[in-house]
């Protein structure tokens, strides 16, 4: 939730002229409020009342009230203002009211805070709360690197891109350039794989980091925010090495049924034909009735041939699928019930699928002499790739347990990943195809205590639970290269947070994880000598830690420190399915032991009226390790202790009501030991870590109709290590040169609707992506980045 100090001038807040007679809550004062518009209702209401208020007027921007003539409180009068608008008054702290989407139990109302006592007057408004820590902390004092990535943010993004790794990748400066592909296989996070997960679902596969499909589970117009740990965390388990990504779906809204209905078309700009158009159409319908509330949110979007800075046909990535010459659909349904006032159940359904149409070939290029792959259309041989997600979730809160409030769920989750194939499967040569499977089931618990000793202390304690069956074959030989796989993950944990003093935090955590893993016996492919190999049964267990602690000397400073563990189990399909020793038995490779990655940082944020900023340095080391190569025409994982060192910085600055300015730096150095010796010595290649990076951006609100977003993404040149005893690479064919890509997008609101104009790669730059140029070397792997693309869409809220 953004103040208008940290959104994209979509907002107002109103400040009385006498702030020490702001009145009490039960105050009675006498209100005169013409009908009209919501927005200018509740800012009139505020300047009467002489209270400060926080209100996103583009969120209240289709709605009218019927005015409020009379004497009443605040509490009354903002209910009464607010009713059946899906909106209602927060009271943040003394005279301080924020106007956000009311629960879909609570009419709008003014919610009083649980402590009045313990908020300054005129303290800061719009405080997130984040759920991915585990604990609820407030961004604004975590002793961690928070991001919150908010509706309005996402927004922006999708008037530009429709691919979730896109926006991932364009709004956090540490993480991998997208590929722009269906995979995101290589997308890094400070140099290591983060867990992604969606409402707190793990998307991501702790057996397998070469499927690369965990951000290809849900279309981001479902999204409503996302919420990101940067760096190793012990909060959440079962991977995270790299952090934690949390995307929260939309949630139904109180009262009669609210609709939403977008369409828009992208072209590229240096031609315009059918072949080369997509678009995308979404509508949603949410609200409730009594104690039920409901939401179905719908999508469908067909993407054509993508074209590079110089308008020809971008290359189709064959091995791991495309987004390009594309169709997909997503529909996610919802159903809540309140059991009274503090407990609730839901149910969430989600499909999501996108598969490729099967009308482009890929034509090699030429990576010695600079020729970019392209792609001829003709039908190529096989089955089309795509990415097929069943997921359903369950929840129970009770907000009121006891005095403690308590989170529990349980979820079901089947992934069917289809892969491009080749004749170098099988020793006949014939073709064939790579097909994944996989299917979860899990449970989440987690009890959090009421405020204790004096309210400077709570605790949550809880247990995670997952199982997952995997296995990849052959589509149509049905061989197994990697084979049936069983993991069982069982991990309690408890997180404690104290405040001695109204300025410090501490919070401190344990997990145990303990993992078991059952690989069943299996012949190798031919490729690999038809092979057999003993099956076999791991157990691996690991305490983890985190400490860390944030303080405010003074006002608007906060420094935090921060140390936290994280854990993967070793990666067992690219281990077991490559085994050229007949016989072999996996309870006697060396290979199966768990990552550990230990991460320390240090930092501080400045959150002022204009200013926001904050700074870290982190240091993450990592035994035993894994790095990803790309060896004989297959990602092979090698163990080496691995040390990543960063900076990463965000700041932003409100130049007047109109306009605002964002800065974010990130500068990343990997390094692992390729021979053994103790010493990390060698570069982490693309594939293992994400390139220094600056972004800027700017944001307007011109009129009360108009806006606009401008930003730039400079990616820096960086090198690599070549040749040495064990890695044989030409380095020169790693080498990453650099570029920038501007993108702009306008928003015009119209008597009703939205209309939106977006253009990706603005100038029209020609380049090859990171992935290409530092990740894997290939003639059928040199991709262009797409060039200039223009997006126009239409929405409406209803």
């Amino acid at each position: 939730m953004a103040t208008i100090l940290g959104a994209a001038f979509i907002g107002a807040q109103v400040f009385p002229a006498h702030a020490q007679s702001t009145p009490a809550v039960n105050a009675v004062v006498a209100f005169q409020i013409p009908a009209g518009s919501l927005g200018q209702a509740v800012m009139s209401m505020a300047a009467q009342a002489g209270v400060n208020l926080n209100v996103d007027l583009h969120q209240l921007s289709t709605k009218t009230t019927n005015g409020l003539s009379g004497s009443y409180s605040l509490e009354e009068g903002f209910a009464r203002l607010l009713a059946d608008s899906g909106y209602r008054a927060r009271l943040v702290s003394v005279g301080n009211y924020l106007i956000e989407p009311a629960p879909a139990k609570v009419a709008a109302t003014v919610e009083l805070p649980k402590a009045l006592s313990d908020t300054k007057e005129g303290g800061e408004l719009g405080t997130v709360t984040v759920s991915v820590t585990r604990l609820e902390q407030s961004t604004e004092n975590a002793p961690q690197n928070i991001k919150v990535i908010s509706k309005e943010d996402i927004e922006k993004q999708l008037a530009i891109t429709s691919s979730t790794t896109q926006i991932l990748s364009n709004l956090i400066p540490s993480m991998t350039p997208s590929m722009q592909k269906m995979s995101n296989y290589g997308q890094t996070m400070r140099g290591l794989q983060p867990l992604v997960m969606i409402d707190g679902i793990p998307q991501s596969s702790p057996m397998y980091t070469s499927i690369g499909r965990d951000m290809t589970t849900i279309d981001p117009s479902m999204i409503e925010r996302i919420e990101v740990i940067q760096g190793a965390n012990s909060s959440n388990g079962i991977g995270g090495m790299g952090g934690a990504i949390n995307i929260i779906t939309k949630r139904a809204q109180a009262g009669k049924p609210h609709q939403h209905v977008s369409m828009e078309a992208t072209t590229p700009t240096s031609q315009l034909k059918g072949d080369t158009m997509s678009n995308k159409t979404t509508y949603g319908i949410n609200g409730s009735s009594g104690n039920l509330e409901y939401l179905l949110n719908l999508s469908y979007q067909s993407q054509g041939a993508f074209l590079d800075g110089s308008g020809k046909r971008i290359g189709t990535y064959d091995d791991q699928g495309d987004l390009m010459d594309s169709k997909s659909y997503n529909l996610m349904a919802k159903l809540g019930y309140w059991i009274d006032d503090e407990q609730r159940i839901g149910l969430t359904i989600n499909r999501y699928r996108i598969k490729n149409k099967n009308n482009y070939s890929v034509i090699s290029g030429d990576r010695d002499n600079g020729i970019a792959t392209s792609s001829g259309k003709n039908t190529p041989m096989g089955t089309a790739p795509f990415n097929d997600a069943w997921t359903v979730g369950a929840n129970y809160e009770n907000n009121n347990l006891n005095g403690m409030k308590l989170d529990a769920s349980v979820y079901y989750q089947t992934v069917d990943s289809l892969f491009r194939g080749n004749t170098k499967f099988l020793a006949n040569k014939a073709y064939d195809q790579s097909h994944a499977e996989f299917e979860k089931f899990g449970a989440k618990l987690a009890l959090t205590t009421a405020d204790f000793m004096g309210k400077k202390m709570k605790a949550t304690v809880g247990l995670d639970l997952m199982q997952e069956t995997s296995k990849q074959t052959l589509l149509y030989s049905n061989l197994y290269w990697i084979p049936k796989i069983n993991y069982t993950d069982i991990s309690p944990f408890a997180q404690l947070e104290y405040s001695p003093l109204s300025s410090v935090k501490v919070v401190g955590g344990v997990r145990y994880e303990h993992a078991n893993v059952k690989v069943d016996s299996f012949t190798t492919l031919p490729r690999y000598g038809g092979k057999f190999v003993e099956g076999g049964t791991f157990s691996f267990g690991k305490t983890l830690f985190n400490l860390g602690a944030s303080w405010s000397p003074i006002e608007p400073l906060n420094l935090f420190a921060n140390y936290s563990q994280g854990f993967k189990v070793p990666d067992m399909g690219k281990a077991i399915r490559g085994i050229s020793v007949d016989g072999a038995k996996l309870s006697q490779v060396s290979y199966f032991q768990p990552d550990i990655a230990d991460n320390y940082e240090v930092g501080f944020r400045i959150k002022g009226e204009q200013l926001s900023l904050q700074a870290s340095y982190f240091h993450t080391s990592v035994k035993p390790g894994t790095v990803i190569s790309y060896s004989k025409d297959q990602w092979v994982a090698n163990r080496y202790k691995t040390q990543i060192d960063g900076v990463e910085l965000n700041a932003g600055y409100q130049v007047n009501r109109q306009h605002q300015l964002g800065l974010g730096y990130s500068h990343l150095r990997g390094r692992y030991d390729i021979n053994s010796d103790g010493k990390v010595d060698t570069r982490l290649d693309g594939a293992n870590i994400a390139p220094d990076r600056l972004n800027l951006n700017w944001s307007a609100q011109w009129s009360e109709e108009l806006t606009s977003s401008l930003q730039a993404n400079w990616y820096f040149k960086r090198s690599f290590d070549g040749s040495n005893a064990v890695n044989t690479f030409d380095a020169s064919k790693y080498r990453f040169s650099g570029y920038g890509v501007l993108d702009l997008s306008i928003g015009y609101k119209l008597p009703k609707g939205q209309l939106s104009i977006g253009i990706a790669n603005l100038l029209n730059r020609k380049y090859i992506t990171y992935y290409s140029q530092s990740g894997i070397v290939g003639n059928d792997y040199y991709f262009a980045g797409q060039g200039r693309a223009l997006t126009v869409g239409y929405r409406h809220d209803f």
